[in-house]
């Protein structure tokens, strides 16, 4: 018998329990509006303003989706559908074009991102190189030779994996292992179905796709999901810091830390970086110690007006590359949109799209170095000798900026 006083249970009321479904779906919509990129708060990039050191080099050179840099080189390894040992240093000197010693690895070889780190030897790389190939995503494994008049490279092994559907990002921590990203779940299907539930993905900023991390093995690879993200892009790693980067392309950029004895099994509950950039690729300089993000920076070119789309398809489409700042919040154009606490990123290069525009890999790989970008849908690789931060633009960018920080 009930004590006095005591409320007898009730069961809930339908009326009721569709009150608390819609309450919840309220919750979640409103998350994930606040942590989606601001892209349609953002102003227009305004032009590449001269004067400026920046130029367009070897333009027969087409669709280079990124670069890396070769460790203790002033080198950089292109991505341009086959490999090029570029020298920003001498920009103006022809690219090599590295030859593979195995036939076998230039079949079915659709070459995507790429990261190489030091072998053994002086000279020697080992290279990890994401193959967009038609009987399925893969990653190709690379021992590159260099001397001075060749560039050779010689197929280790390709991996494999039902983890690795769709890669597009890589990030090497070592010579054996390197950690990979998968953009979205139905990526890998090329039928009509696949084609709309990527566009679902992209538009709900589901989690479909992921970071792994993937350990070279005698029979293969060991292969470990360690992250579920939504349009996960490029991927990057500090290993002094013990950090992984990725990018999500409709969030931002969550940042892990892990113990480098047992990477996938210490990966932190990440630190979320909101950005006003449609992320891409992501480079980490380990000389200067700074994390670089390129991307797009509006969807106007794909959702504007015929006028408009003729003009990004005469030219490019916008885009910007921005840095990670480690101390203070900046006013700066690429923190347009966000909320003044979220003001992370500072700009390195800029452009409307009639300059050079739809920038997917840019950087500036040592302090005072030059800024180097690649763009996959562009021709050639551009140089700025200085790194073309937008200091005579700062009072457009307050004013751009101004009254767009918060949502």
């Amino acid at each position: 018998m009930a004590p006095p006083g005591a409320r007898s249970a009730t069961t809930p009321t339908l009326s009721q329990l569709k009150w608390v479904l819609l309450l919840t779906l309220l919750a979640l919509l409103w998350r994930t509006i606040t942590t989606r990129s601001p892209f349609f708060l953002i102003p227009p990039v305004p032009s590449l303003k001269p004067p400026h050191t920046c130029r367009v080099y070897h333009q027969p050179l087409l669709s280079c989706a990124s670069f890396t840099a070769l460790p203790s080189s002033p080198l950089l390894l292109l991505s341009c559908g086959e490999l090029w040992v570029f020298d920003p240093t001498a920009p103006e000197t022809p690219p090599r074009l590295v030859v593979f010693t195995s036939l076998d690895a230039t079949r079915d070889f659709r070459l995507g991102d790429v990261v190489a780190v030091s072998a053994a030897g002086a000279g020697e790389y080992r290279v990890f190189a994401v193959n967009h190939a038609e009987g399925g995503g893969r990653v190709e494994v690379l021992d590159l030779d260099l001397d001075l008049s060749s560039a050779e490279a010689r197929h280790v092994a390709t991996i494999r994996h039902p983890a690795i559907h769709s890669p597009h990002g890589i990030a090497a921590l070592n010579a054996s292992a390197f950690f990979y990203t998968n953009d979205f779940a139905f990526a890998g299907s090329g039928s009509g179905s696949g084609r709309a539930g990527v566009v679902a993905e992209a538009l709900t900023a589901a989690p479909g796709g992921s970071l792994g991390l993937a350990v070279l093995t005698p029979e293969g690879a060991e292969v470990t999901t360690v992250a579920r993200l939504a349009a996960a892009k490029g991927v990057a790693v500090d290993t002094r810091g013990n950090k992984v980067y990725a990018v999500s392309a409709v969030k931002g950029v969550y940042a892990f830390s892990y113990d480098p004895a047992n990477p996938a099994l210490t990966m932190s509950k990440p630190e979320f970086l909101r950005t006003a950039v449609l992320g891409e690729n992501l480079v980490f300089s380990e000389e200067s110690g700074e994390l670089f993000l390129s991307g797009g920076t509006s969807l106007r070119g794909l959702l504007g007006g015929e006028e408009e789309k003729v003009a990004v398809e005469q030219a490019g489409r916008e885009s910007i590359t921005a840095r990670l700042v480690k101390d203070g919040k900046p006013r700066d154009f690429a923190n347009a949109g966000l909320r003044r606490e979220e003001w992370r990123w500072e700009s390195v290069f800029a452009d409307d799209g009639s300059f050079y525009g739809d920038v997917s890999t840019g950087a500036v790989l040592k302090a005072g170095g030059a800024f180097v970008a690649t763009a996959s849908r562009q021709r050639g690789v551009l140089v700025c000798r200085d790194v073309p931060i937008r200091h005579d633009d700062e009072k457009l960018q307050e004013e751009q900026t101004l009254g767009r920080d918060e949502l």
